[in-house]
């Protein structure tokens, strides 16, 4: 069976069983944000090593931590907005984009 766009993505999520499911207790309330803080900062990195971050797992991880409020700056981020404002204003700066100001 081939899945593809928007029915892949379906299928995918169709697959990854709910929070609650996961764990005992009810999940925190911010835990969604730091998610959405989490899966860009991997998308991010993917993206920035085209899927071969273990070319250099080191930097892969350096971004990481770097891009992720939550992972690298012991952040709490308290909306989605907040979480991706914080990743893309990382990841548009020349330390990512290569301009120099």
């Amino acid at each position: 069976m081939m899945v593809q766009g928007t029915n892949l993505v379906r299928f995918l999520l169709s697959l990854i069983p709910p929070v609650r499911k996961l764990v005992s207790r009810e999940p925190p309330p911010f835990l969604a944000y730091h998610l959405a803080d989490i899966i860009y900062s991997y998308c991010f990195t993917q993206r920035l090593y085209n899927g071969d971050w273990h070319s250099d797992a080191i930097g892969s991880e350096t971004v990481v931590l770097g891009v992720s409020s939550v992972l690298g700056q012991a952040g709490q981020p308290e909306t989605v907005l907040e979480a991706l404002s914080y990743c893309l204003e990382r990841t548009c700066s020349p330390e990512y984009t290569g301009s120099r100001r």
